[in-house]
């Protein structure tokens, strides 16, 4: 039986080495620990940079858009403005013609009206 005390003794000597072994694994752990906390900080940064990114899109592209609707309502001005002016010169011209026509009309006529009167 004096054999197996001090082999339990030694064992349990042994265990107590495995624990403190243990220990270290546990530091490990920590370590490792750390290491995804790390990680874990490091991706939050990416997910920020990333919606830095994406807010940056969304502006850019709001941005183009009102670009975009600014060109439009210009362009539909200048046509508005284009139209308008060429309505303008159609009128003028309409009101020459009449003018012109009225014109003539007075110089033939009167001289019609003196031929047919006879004087």
């Amino acid at each position: 039986m004096e054999t197996n005390t001090p082999q339990l003794r030694g064992g349990g000597g042994g265990g107590e080495e495995e624990e403190e072994g243990g220990e270290e694994e546990e530091g490990g752990e920590e370590e490792e620990e750390g290491g995804e906390k790390e990680e874990e900080e490091g991706g939050e940064e990416e997910e920020q940079e990333e919606l830095v990114q994406q807010e940056g899109r969304e502006d850019e592209e709001e941005q183009d858009e009102e670009e975009q609707e600014q060109e439009e309502e210009g362009q539909k001005e200048e046509e508005q403005q284009e139209e308008e002016e060429e309505e303008e010169e159609q009128e003028q011209e309409e009101q020459e013609e009449c003018l012109v026509v009225f014109l003539l009309i007075q110089l033939l006529g009167g001289s019609t009206l003196v031929r047919l009167s006879g004087v």
